[in-house]
């Protein structure tokens, strides 16, 4: 459980003392703005170093950043599965959740002479293991798998909630979560097995230019950086 994890300050500076409320799964949670964890898990360089298996974007501990979503009532379909296309909207909230906090990714900027800069999708595709339901809180995790001049990949694993251990969000914050360099620590509350993995493009531009593909600055290309787990194989299904 996440009780084993350390939390460590944020890479932005925020009041020690602050709580803030948040309600999840009809209850109510004092969290700390403090939401980066450092904890001990194998990477695929690592396991490449130690003559290990390579980690699979299946598994969770793949990926070095995670977000807790709750799903919604309108997210399943008439079976009582959430549908398909909503994956890619927590494609979308993990991914713009982490630009908006961590990469200085803000849209719109009503000054028309600085640069606008926003990132487009232009490929998204998605492997399918296992149904979702509501109600409850699944765990997508995220990493950059290639990071270009213009362009980055991110690849994204929706994890499920433990039938037996639907008490996990007590520890979890509502905020996402940065795990480096981890070999113990898991999210014990989710499936280790991903649900689903998903890949989306984005290319990034200026708004308030031509909107041709734009280098990534330095404050967004380093927070992506930091999240970096360089995968170019296509997501096959185990």
């Amino acid at each position: 459980m996440l009780s084993a994890l350390k939390f460590h300050a944020p890479l932005k500076k925020c009041n020690p003392a602050l709580i803030t409320s948040v309600y999840l799964q009809g209850q109510r949670y004092q969290i700390k703005p403090s939401n980066f964890v450092m904890a001990s898990r194998h990477t695929m360089s690592d396991s490449k170093a130690r003559g290990g298996t390579e980690l699979s974007p299946w598994q969770q501990g793949f990926y070095k950043y995670f977000l807790p979503i709750q799903t919604r009532f309108r997210d399943t379909d008439m079976f009582g599965h959430v549908n398909n296309s909503v994956y890619y909207s927590y494609f979308d909230t993990v991914i713009n959740e982490y630009l908006y906090k961590y990469c200085e990714v803000r849209h719109p900027k009503k000054n028309p002479d600085e640069p606008n800069i926003v990132g487009f999708m232009v490929d998204t595709r998605c492997s399918y293991r296992q149904p979702l339901n509501f109600p409850e809180v699944i765990l997508a995790g995220m990493a950059v798998t290639k990071l270009g001049n213009s362009s980055v990949t991110y690849t994204v694993g929706i994890f499920a909630e433990r039938e037996a251990s639907k008490e996990v969000t007590k520890a979890l914050s509502i905020g996402g979560h940065l795990i480096e360099n981890n070999d113990l620590a898991s999210f014990d509350g989710f499936k280790e097995m991903a649900a689903s993995v998903g890949q989306c493009v984005h290319v990034f531009v200026d708004l308030n230019g031509d909107q041709r593909p734009l280098r990534i600055p330095d404050e967004s290309r380093i927070p992506l950086s930091n999240i970096m787990i360089p995968f170019e194989s296509q997501i096959s299904k185990l």
